[in-house]
């Protein structure tokens, strides 16, 4: 980040304290829920070496920085719940400072704090704080990459600010794919507007040169993952309807009565503006921008997922940060006149957040949400102390989260994905322990007195698994529990 545009020592101060409060409003409760899912892989992959890590990465859809991160990470600090999340916790709290700074020098006074303070009280940006995942890193550097594109737009002779965001954005490709949306943003911002191509010119071009460059090797990746993606889909569900773009949005607002409320200060914003052509506004052409960084990725993401399924919060937090500055712009047009209704309006936003922010936000339903795994593994280690019981998980990859706090040993000793069959899951098996994803996986029976089979989510993850009807076909169900949304079904 460029902190020489941090002049004053009252914005150093503001930045600190906005940090502070979202480390400790974000990390009280960074422990409670247990790892699972996707958190899982990331640490399981981070134990490889570095060459490794970007080889196997290089086969999916997940670019490496995060993993390599996190590689670096966990070899002092280990694999704790806690030590893995702080990451996470770190460059969700720093995200306010960008948020700040935007706000305070391209939108207008107070904006910044109010929509830092918006962010910090944001459930969902809670929850991303509490995973182990790159969303939390994604949100800093587009917050990041938006600030260092205003002010190149601002002065474009800051060599500076140019090279940081070249680097930046580099760093944002090799975080997550989808976050090319921010340099296709930029890039219409750039065409788009003469003033900004008058600003820019050739540098700009410059950049985006730089930033092939450094990407140079995972652009044929890129490249693949992507027309993958388009001919075969995705595991997320194309959108059907107008009503993912409002859940979409629901989630960035907390409660459905907030959203509701944003979305009409938008809207009103924007017929104001039409109604008001001739209006001038200082600033302006960075309000602009500001609001096309949660547009242009939003709405086109909306569309294109009728098409290929891909429209996930977690995979639009990118956009959220913009979202909240996009409302206060919006209040601060609408008032503009008008002082202390300006002030008044970004009081009741933030105060919108505030009564309706909830700290438990793995119970709210987002996508990835944290079950908890270890109250599960309790139950199987009380099935193991039986004599002739076998475990059947569903799915198959559900087992790293199953392993995590059944051996943590066994989940440090890393075996390669290709050979997990032949190596990561014998010592399962020695436990009686049986990883599947289909009803033709069901071996290992002999002197087998009872099967419990673990059923996660199987019908979403590997529809037409019949591992169920397979059990209830050829053994007598005893009974059923469910534990934290997994279903626990006992055979004899």
């Amino acid at each position: 980040m460029n902190f020489k545009l941090l002049a004053s020592g009252s914005d150093l101060l503001k930045c600190a304290i906005l940090f502070l409060l979202a480390l400790i409003i974000k990390g009280a409760y960074v422990w409670e829920t247990s790892i699972g899912g996707d958190e899982c892989f990331s640490v399981y992959t981070a134990q490889l070496s570095i060459q490794r890590i970007i080889e196997f990465l290089g086969t999916g859809n997940n670019p490496p920085l995060w993993e390599i991160i996190l590689h670096f990470w966990i070899q002092p600090f280990g694999i704790s719940e806690l030590s893995i999340r702080i990451p996470s916790l770190i460059f969700n709290s720093l995200t306010v400072i960008p948020i700040y700074l935007i706000g305070e020098r391209f939108i207008h006074k107070n904006v910044g704090t109010f929509a830092s303070l918006m962010f910090i009280f944001s459930s969902f940006a809670l929850f991303i704080s509490h995973e182990a995942r790159v969303y939390s890193l994604v949100g800093l550097l587009s917050t990041t990459s938006m600030y260092l594109f205003l002010s190149v737009l601002k002065d474009s002779k800051k060599l500076g600010s140019l090279v940081l965001l070249t680097i930046n954005n580099a760093l944002l490709l090799y975080s997550h794919y989808l976050t090319s949306w921010i340099i296709v943003t930029q890039g219409v911002l750039f065409f788009a507007c003469k003033e900004n191509r008058d600003s820019l010119g050739y540098r700009y071009f410059i950049h985006l040169l730089g930033i092939v460059l450094l990407f140079l090797p995972f652009i044929p990746i890129l490249y693949t993952r992507f027309l993958d993606s388009g001919m075969h889909g995705t595991w997320v569900s194309k959108t059907t309807g107008i009503e993912s773009l409002y859940n979409m949005l629901w989630n960035f607002s907390n409660k459905p009565v907030v959203t509701v409320v944003f979305i009409a200060i938008i809207i009103f914003s924007f017929l104001k503006r039409i109604l008001q052509r001739n209006s001038k506004q200082v600033k302006r052409r960075y309000i602009i921008t500001v609001h096309m960084w949660t547009w242009i990725p939003l709405i086109f993401s909306f569309l294109l997922s009728f098409q290929v399924g891909f429209f996930l919060d977690r995979y639009m937090f990118f956009v959220m940060p913009g979202f909240y500055l996009s409302i206060l712009a919006s209040l601060n047009y609408l008032f503009l006149n008008f002082r202390r209704l300006q002030l008044c309006s970004y009081g009741i936003a933030v105060l919108l957040m505030v009564f309706t922010f909830q700290i438990s936000s793995s119970s709210m339903g987002f996508s990835g949400y944290h079950q908890k795994t270890n109250l599960l593994v309790e139950e199987i280690k009380k099935y193991l102390q039986r004599d002739g019981t076998a475990i059947f998980i569903c799915p198959k990859w559900f087992d790293k989260e199953v392993v995590y706090y059944l051996d943590k040993n066994l989940f440090q000793t890393y075996f390669d994905e290709y050979e997990n069959d032949v190596a990561f899951k014998i010592p399962l098996r020695e436990k009686r322990i049986y990883p599947i994803s289909d009803f033709s996986e069901v071996t290992g029976l002999k002197e087998v007195k009872s099967i419990v089979y673990i059923d996660n989510h199987c019908d979403f993850h590997c529809p037409d698994n019949r591992i169920y009807k397979y059990l209830s076909s050829n053994y007598v169900l005893e009974r059923q529990d469910i534990i934290n949304n997994n279903t626990i079904s006992i055979f004899k």
